[in-house]
């Protein structure tokens, strides 16, 4: 299994920053929901040594994050290498996730 510290580079080269802590990340994602539009953008904080995106379980592989809230009634997935995702609320898809970037965490 890969280290923490790789995953993170890795992270940071797939959303196009070399520039994050050695323990979180902070991805800034346009999120355009299904009826309303495009609404203000949303932060994900990712904790590699926790495994924790938003402060929930989170898993995180080369390839996504995917993480459950509300008691698993929201589910959310983003795929790093295009830097999009999805929202799930009761198995339908409510958002989307656009254009994810990293960001430096605010100290």
């Amino acid at each position: 299994m890969m280290n923490a510290r790789f995953l993170l580079a890795l992270l940071a080269l797939a959303f196009g920053t070399p520039t994050v802590n050695a323990e979180t990340v902070t991805l800034t994602c346009e999120y355009w929901h299904k009826r309303l539009g495009q609404l203000e953008d949303k932060t994900i904080a990712i904790n590699f040594d926790a495994q924790t995106c938003n402060g929930q379980p989170c898993k995180i592989s080369d390839t996504e994050l995917k993480w459950q809230q509300e008691g698993g009634l929201m589910e959310f997935t983003i795929n790093r290498a295009s830097g999009e995702g999805s929202q799930f609320v009761s198995s339908q898809e409510a958002a989307l996730y656009k254009n994810c970037r990293a960001t430096k965490p605010k100290a």
